[in-house]
This record gives C-alpha cells, sequence and structure tokens, in this order.
C-alpha cells in the first residue's frame, strides 16, 4: 500500500491552487464578446460528443450546460443551454442519458434523445457534498459520483429512481473517476493527493485497493484499458503514465512534462492511443506523438487564445473541439497534426 505524506501533499495543493488561479485569463476576450459572465474558477470543462457526432455537450460551471449543434463544424451553434441550481462541474454520457455534476444539488440525470429539449430525469443528492465529477460503468447499470470529501455508488437498474449503494471517505476532492471494464474498480483523481483505486464488490461495497501520491493536481484520467495503464492529467506535472495491472501494487511507469509552464486540464487520447491531445490551459491545444509511451514526443499546438480546460476529437480525427474557458469554443482542424488550424469559434 502507498503511503499518502499528507504534509507533502498539502504544499502541493496550496502552490497548484497559485498556479490555476495565475493561469484563468478571467477578463480577456479575443474573439468576441459575450454577454455572459463564467466562474470557472477550479473547475475542468467536460467536452462530450453525442453518439451521432452531430452534438457536443459543455459544462459552464455557474452558467449550467451548453448544448452544441456541430453538424457544420464551420458554423457550430447553440441548441440549448440547460440552466443548473448550482455550478455544472463535469458531465458524462451514456446513450441518450446526460450526467451532471451540479456541485451542492448532486447530480442530474437528463434525457437528451432530443437535444434541443433534453428532460429531467431524476436527481441524486448528495447531502452537504459537492458533487464535482460523475462516471457510468460501461454496461450503465452503476454511476459514481465524485464529491469534494469521497465517491457515492448507485444503482441505475430504474434511471427514474437510482438506489444508493455505498460511500467510501476521501481526504481530497475527486476531480475525475472512471470505472474499469468490467465495473469491479473504481479509479479516482484525488485533487489533493494523487491516484486511488477502490474495489467495488459482488455486494456493491466500495474499499481503497491502493494509493499512489503523485505530484501536482490530479485532474484527469484516461485508461488505456487493453494494457492497463492510465493517463492522468496533474495540473504542475503534466501527464503521468501509471500500471495499473496488479491494482494492489500501482507503479508509476513514466511521466511526460512539457516544462512549458502550462496547467495540463484535460486529455483526449485517440482511439489507440497513439496520439494524445491535450488542453493545456493558457497554451492552449497540445497533440504528442505517443507511438512509444515512454518516449512522447510534441506533434504540434495551436494557441486558442484562452484557457483551455477541456478537447474531445472526432472519431476520424480531424476535429479537436477545446472548451477554452471564458472564449468559448474552439473548433481547430487536425488533419495535419503538425500544423492545426483553427475553423471556428462560439461564444458561451
Amino acid at each position: 500500500m502507498s503511503v499518502l505524506y499528507k504534509p507533502f501533499c498539502h504544499f502541493w495543493m496550496i502552490f497548484s491552487l497559485m498556479f490555476v488561479l495565475s493561469g484563468c485569463k478571467l477578463l480577456e476576450a479575443v474573439d468576441e464578446e459575450t454577454d455572459r459572465t463564467l466562474d470557472l474558477t477550479l473547475i475542468k470543462q467536460s467536452v462530450v460528443l453525442g453518439g451521432d457526432e452531430r452534438t457536443l455537450f459543455v459544462n459552464l460551471g455557474d452558467q449550467g450546460v451548453d448544448i452544441i449543434d456541430i453538424s457544420d463544424t464551420s458554423a457550430p451553434k447553440i441548441l440549448k443551454n440547460y440552466p443548473t441550481d448550482d455550478k455544472a462541474y463535469a458531465l458524462w454520457l451514456h446513450d441518450t442519458t446526460l450526467f451532471v455534476a451540479n456541485g451542492l444539488e448532486g447530480v442530474s440525470l437528463l434525457d437528451v434523445t432530443n437535444p434541443v429539449l433534453p428532460k429531467l430525469i431524476a436527481s441524486i443528492s448528495t447531502d452537504d457534498d459537492n458533487a464535482t465529477a460523475v462516471s457510468v460503468s460501461d454496461d450503465g447499470r452503476r454511476v459514481a459520483i465524485g464529491t469534494s470529501q469521497g465517491v457515492l455508488l448507485y444503482d441505475l437498474s430504474s434511471l427514474t429512481s437510482p438506489r444508493y449503494l455505498d460511500r467510501y471517505d476521501t481526504n481530497g476532492t475527486v476531480y475525475d473517476l472512471r470505472f474499469s471494464a468490467d465495473a469491479t474498480k473504481i479509479y479516482l483523481a484525488n485533487f489533493q493527493y494523487g491516484l486511488e483505486v477502490l474495489e467495488v464488490s459482488k455486494t456493491s461495497r466500495l474499499r481503497e485497493l491502493d494509493a499512489l501520491a503523485l505530484e501536482g493536481s490530479s485532474c484527469d484520467i484516461e485508461p488505456e484499458r487493453l494494457t492497463a495503464t492510465l493517463y492522468m492529467a496533474t495540473l504542475t506535472s503534466a501527464i503521468k503514465r501509471i500500471d495499473v495491472r496488479d491494482p494492489n501494487d500501482l507503479q508509476l511507469a513514466g511521466t511526460y512534462d512539457a516544462h512549458d509552464g502550462s496547467l495540463l486540464w484535460d486529455i483526449a487520447p485517440s482511439a489507440d492511443f497513439r496520439r494524445l491531445y491535450l488542453a493545456k490551459a493558457n497554451r492552449g491545444l497540445g497533440i504528442l506523438d505517443n507511438s512509444d509511451p515512454y518516449h512522447p514526443v510534441s506533434l504540434g499546438s495551436f494557441d486558442t487564445n484562452g484557457t483551455a480546460r477541456g478537447v474531445a476529437i472526432n472519431t476520424p480525427e480531424t476535429r479537436a473541439f477545446v472548451a477554452d474557458g471564458k472564449e468559448g469554443l474552439k473548433v481547430i482542424d487536425i488533419s495535419d497534426k503538425k500544423s492545426p488550424r483553427r475553423v471556428s469559434v462560439l461564444n458561451f
């Protein structure tokens, strides 16, 4: 079992928060003015493509969720803004149900079959705890909710009446979490401390298997399931590659740091993980060649002019969609990975 050294981690937590706040472009408007005021302090933006890749969902903190038509990437348009009662911290889409981590209001389940008319299916209360992350198992039977104090596990046999199963308390805020392919484990990005792995027992009880302290604030997880490897975004130390073949003995397998002063908020991998697309705050979009995961190489980059906090790519890897903080959605042509270019801008 790895030991988490709290004094060391508290130092890095404070250090990370200082960098985050310094990286937020609170007043800058490079492209066009917007009449909406977004508070995205310490919020990672989820950029979620719909199944047909014609619709995009983006969380906007205190401004709820924007549902965007991207059928014409040269002219994206907002179909609907769904307001939330608290800040929208994170999103997860399973089939046609959008899960919104909604701060002190818990998690909202929305039917987005018709994206113009999202319908509230159910709400999951997290009591006085801040819902900061959400993830659904591949089979759609379980939802895990990350909070400022731990993880809540619910049964989704009935979407209209999610059933509480268990909770696990952490010593930090959960910024991202993912189920393993067989839904027997949950991986947590603990913002203050690093990576934690929980076992989900046959009776749906949660217990910790191992933890790995990481330098910097952990905010995003991308699992490469065929090789039992996790890629984690850490705000002060870029990408950590972690071997999770033995969930009782986590091992750091590699680190990539561009040493450019960027804050890495989000990673979007290609289907085969041979390329990694990065949301790098004031450094914009970064593209890595990950053919040799032990020696990733920068392929290209694009300065989005804002604070890139989330990224998604389409299946053919011709477009990247970057949530650029207060500067809106940037659609980037990534057909040429070495020379990406902007296609369009949509103000949130």
